[in-house]
């Protein structure tokens, strides 16, 4: 079972890799990939720009609720 707080949760943890639900708009859940440094994210913008101008709201909060 994963971590939850209500707007994130991590289905998994490891040094190289993270899989998280991230709550967007609405009744919407993201899924993001960081595998080895790399984040993805099913997000419309991450799709659009893939992190060509920045990393999404999803990936960032991601990022900060994993971090030690």
């Amino acid at each position: 079972a994963g971590v939850s707080n209500g707007i994130i949760r991590i289905l998994a943890h490891r040094p190289d890799y993270t899989e998280a639900r991230v709550k967007g708009t609405g009744d919407v859940w993201h899924t993001v990939l960081i595998e080895n440094g790399n984040p993805r994210c099913t997000c419309e913008w991450f799709t659009k720009h893939q992190a060509q101008r920045g990393l999404c709201k999803h990936v960032l909060a991601c990022l900060l609720y994993t971090s030690d």
